[in-house]
């Protein structure tokens, strides 16, 4: 009677809501049955697990709560919560140092609410805050014994040959919208509906896939050597220049320690962030400058003539250039004008026409920069506990990836995600569609694997 009743509410409700409550009651058996001893006890990473392979997915159902998309990952998110308290191994819970700065910067982030424009446009973006919390704390609770890791790192393999398979059909078929064509190409996009964030998707994922090739040996050696070739074959189809300058950093970063360690990896990532600045500049933004003379760019340094002016001299070469001129500007004047606090956690968009430059009178969502959103956003409070979380990160990343062992692979393939991450967002924004996910797990794996103590106990196992 009770189950026939549960079906009647779950069938008025709308397809995707519908999905969520399956998903969540198929869950909610599990545990009873393990409770009950009725099937075994699942493996703890299947929880992880999930959330990872729930990221393609995100948009094959979607519910509006308070205004805001609630996807497959959200839904997820809470399941691998519940997963790691209900099926840990036994043991205390390990607790990095780097969650200081990043709780203090949740925290921070979710109180700007109480002074922005609109607080429930902020809920969004703190359920991403979480997934990365949560995706951080089960991977340092699955790296007590790595082996737990196996799941996470087999389904994001096969997720992301997915995912960049169905991008290579869509390009090669061309299938897909109008506004996608780049002359005779296509641009992939994949399950995530544009082009960047699944390069993004892509691309942070590729280090790990490309440090497993270059281990000595292993029959992971030629899966990751085969998926890293597949990823990148995707992100080169995606024609997404802010991942491929995120790639220009953190593929050369991975080979360099893999190969000769990471105190000349650091070498050539400082050598190659002066390539790649003039390769950016002569490749990606030439055609977007073009029209910029030498002077027009010292009139606007010296406030003569104003980036206004200058971003209304757009045509077809040079408008996603100026466009994102147009957005870093109001980004600035939002800084300039809530330094501290900036305008709540969420609101670039809602408070950029307050800010905007005539002629670019939409947002797109954020400032395609996701540090300068971060900052409109939270001020250089926030930015401040985030660098210092990102830091602490890479930090750790970077003392694991000069250990000799088994998982050093692991290790210098989590450096090259945050590397990928951070010079992506200098152009963009790849903090959306659940990508905080592998940010986070990239964070857990860095910070279990320091052997300096980047959480209360080294793994074992």
């Amino acid at each position: 009677m009770l189950a026939s009743l549960v079906g009647l509410g779950v069938a008025r409700l709308p397809r995707e809501p519908a999905l969520m409550v399956i998903l969540a009651g198929v869950v909610a058996l599990a545990l009873g049955m393990v409770r009950a001893r009725l099937i075994a006890r699942p493996h703890p990473g299947l929880g992880l697990a999930l959330l990872l392979l729930s990221i393609p997915l995100r948009s094959l159902a979607t519910a509006e709560v308070n205004g805001s998309a609630i996807g497959l990952t959200e839904a997820a998110t809470a399941i691998a919560l519940v997963w790691m308290v209900a099926f840990r191994r036994p043991g205390r819970v390990l607790l990095p140092r780097a969650l200081v700065p990043l709780t203090l910067f949740v925290g921070f982030a979710a109180m700007t609410g109480s002074w922005a424009a609109d607080p429930t446009l902020g809920f969004k973006e703190v359920a991403k805050w979480l997934q990365l919390l949560v995706a951080l704390v089960a991977t340092v609770d699955l790296a007590r014994r790595p082996s737990d890791l196996g799941p996470v790192l087999a389904a994001g393999g096969l997720a992301l040959v997915a995912e960049a398979g169905a991008g290579i059909l869509q390009a090669a078929l061309l299938l897909g919208p109008d506004s996608f064509l780049v002359g005779p190409l296509l641009r992939a996009y994949g399950t995530f509906e544009q082009p960047n964030p699944f390069a993004g998707y892509l691309a942070l994922q590729l280090p790990v896939a490309l440090a497993l090739f270059l281990r000595p040996r292993g029959v992971r050696r030629w899966a990751g050597g085969a998926v890293a070739l597949v990823a990148g074959a995707g992100v080169l189809l995606s024609l997404s220049r802010g991942a491929w300058l995120g790639l220009a950093f953190g593929v050369p970063a991975v080979a360099a320690a893999s190969r000769v360690g990471a105190r000349r990896a650091l070498l050539g990532a400082g050598v190659l962030i002066a390539v790649g600045a003039v390769v950016l500049l002569t490749l990606n933004f030439t055609v977007g400058l073009a029209d910029l003379a030498p002077t027009r760019l010292r009139l606007i340094g010296e406030g003569i003539v104003g980036i206004p002016e200058t971003t209304e001299e757009f045509n077809k070469g040079n408008y996603a250039v100026l466009q994102r001129v147009a957005f870093w500007t109001a980004a600035v004047r939002m800084i300039a004008a809530y330094p501290f606090g900036g305008v709540g956690l969420g609101n670039f968009a809602a408070r950029y026409s307050d800010f905007n430059l005539g002629r670019w009178p939409e947002s797109l969502g954020h400032a395609h920069n996701f540090f300068l959103n971060l900052t409109a956003e939270t001020g250089f409070i926030g930015l401040a506990l985030f660098l210092a979380f990102l830091f602490s990160v890479l930090a750790a990343a970077l003392r694991a990836a000069r250990t000799v062992g088994p998982y050093r692979a692991v290790a210098i393939g989590a450096a090259g995600t945050l590397l990928v991450f951070a010079f992506h967002n200098l152009v963009d924004s790849v903090f959306v569609g659940g990508l905080g996910v592998i940010v986070g797990i990239a964070a857990g794996l860095a910070l279990s694997l320091d052997p300096n103590g980047g959480s209360s106990r080294r793994p074992s196992g």
